[in-house]
């Protein structure tokens, strides 16, 4: 499937971040959707086709998820077992996003099948590269990163 048939899922309880979110996508692939979701449950009824979400035109599957690793509902952590425990769902790249990047946290995603992590406690510009590099390397490159981005805020599995 082609970069551009794909959306964007991001889901955060903050609608500022997503409207950032959505401005930094829209400035690397700008042909690229983004969905804003606000929590897990939410994210699974997309995800499973249900209610509002039933429609696969106007919910297309998502290309790849960027998920808050600090929810008010449920945290990302959670989410994110759910999400690698059902075959439907287990194949699509996971970013988790946070303000903190406490390496234990970030650890932990990883152990349990996180794509990438991106601190968004950056500037918008070091945010917009970072959003960059992950939708090349998860979308455009077929997921082969071919080094840790440790010197940036994104770090790969």
């Amino acid at each position: 499937m082609a970069m551009q048939d794909h959306v964007v899922l991001w889901v955060d309880n903050d609608e500022d971040d997503q409207l950032i979110a959505k401005k930094a996508v829209g400035l690397s692939h700008p042909h690229l959707s983004v969905q804003g979701l606000y929590d897990g449950e939410e994210l699974f009824q997309y995800l499973r086709r249900e209610g509002v979400f039933a429609d696969n035109r106007s919910h297309p599957w998502p290309g790849i998820i960027f998920l808050g690793l600090h929810m008010s509902q449920r945290s990302g952590l959670d989410v994110l077992a759910e999400i690698r425990k059902d075959s439907r769902f287990k194949q699509i790249p996971v970013v988790m996003i946070s303000t903190t990047g406490f390496e234990d946290e970030v650890e932990a995603a990883f152990r349990l099948g996180a794509n990438a992590h991106v601190n968004r406690l950056t500037t918008f510009r070091d945010l917009c590269e970072s959003i960059r590099r992950v939708l090349d390397t998860w979308l455009d490159g077929g997921g082969t990163p071919d080094k840790l981005y440790r010197n940036s805020s994104v770090y790969r599995a």
